[in-house]
């Protein structure tokens, strides 16, 4: 390859003497800017491939470096949510949904929640719980004032776990966009394994919307409950929730 390269430069270099004897010593100093461009072009063969794919390799690091702040994202928000729907649960007297829920924030506090199956499995937890503890504010006695303590600090936690979720749109927006990006420029060979690595960000994109609305939606039973019992929202949750 060195070889046809030399080979190549040189010839043209007798070009362009050709050109410069047969054209004049003004042509001269345009064809010896030629042969500049020609080194340079030779410098660089292969150039444009090589460029490509570090573009390639950025692409997929930004991408996999967007999901992990999506990820921690999540499991902030999760964090505050399931917290606060652990003292709801305790509150009413759900023990086994509070002892689930106990668990889950463990699982996400100490770093073992980081897959899509892992995620997927902490939703229905939460989901579960929820829709236990809006059944048991339907059907509930007076609380205990040790209870209405509990429901009442729930609410910083969970209003805290709202607003993170509220945050996470647009970050899961880029992180969609850079993840087909990534996929698409795969090889057909590593398409299945890229989607894979990248399907714990696809989750929290996906269903973080829907999760967090159904959230909000159910903080309005949660707080009119409290107000029938006499329980006072913290200011903390109050504001919260106008800001959602």
């Amino acid at each position: 390859m060195k070889t046809l390269i030399k080979t190549s430069f040189i010839s043209a270099l007798l070009l362009v003497s050709t050109h410069a004897l047969s054209f004049g010593l003004g042509d001269l100093t345009s064809a010896v800017k030629n042969v500049g461009d020609l080194a340079g072009a030779v410098k660089n063969i292969g150039g444009p491939a090589e460029t490509v794919k570090n573009k390639e390799t950025a692409s997929s690091v930004d991408t996999y470096a967007a999901q992990d702040g999506l990820v921690k994202q999540y499991t902030k928000a999760a964090i505050d949510i399931m917290d606060a729907q652990k003292m709801f649960a305790g509150a009413l007297g759900l023990k086994k949904e509070a002892a689930a829920l106990a668990e889950e924030v463990e699982a996400l506090k100490s770093g073992a929640v980081v897959d899509a199956d892992a995620m997927e499995r902490a939703s229905e937890t939460s989901d579960s719980a929820q829709d236990a503890i809006l059944a048991a504010t339907e059907d509930s006695d007076e609380l205990s004032d040790e209870a209405k303590k509990s429901f009442a600090k729930a609410f910083v936690p969970y209003f805290s776990g709202l607003y993170e979720t509220s945050k996470i749109s647009d970050s899961a927006s880029d992180f969609m966009a850079g993840a087909k990006s990534t996929i698409s420029s795969a090889s057909f060979m590593n398409k299945l394994k890229v989607t894979k690595k990248l399907s714990a960000g696809m989750y929290v994109a996906k269903e973080m919307p829907g999760f967090a609305s159904n959230l909000y939606k159910s903080s309005k039973t949660l707080v009119s409950f409290a107000e029938s019992q006499g329980i006072d929202v913290p200011d903390d949750a109050n504001m919260e929730i106008s800001f959602n």
